[in-house]
């Protein structure tokens, strides 16, 4: 249960960087993927996944 704690407080550390030290530029990139369908999204979401199966099967 441990590790699973500190991969979660480890994400939210990486996902807090670029709001942090960019947020102008990180508000516009939110914009611009809302402005992407449901589909492609999605499709992104799956190859992100996937390669982090692949990673960690790797590693």
């Amino acid at each position: 249960m441990g590790t699973l704690v500190e991969v979660v407080a480890l994400v939210m550390i990486l996902e807090g960087i670029l709001p942090m030290i960019a947020p102008n530029q990180w508000a516009k990139m939110m914009q611009s993927i809302s402005l992407l369908s449901s589909n492609n999204i999605r499709l992104f979401g799956v190859i992100l996944v996937v390669i982090g199966i692949l990673i960690l099967q790797f590693i």
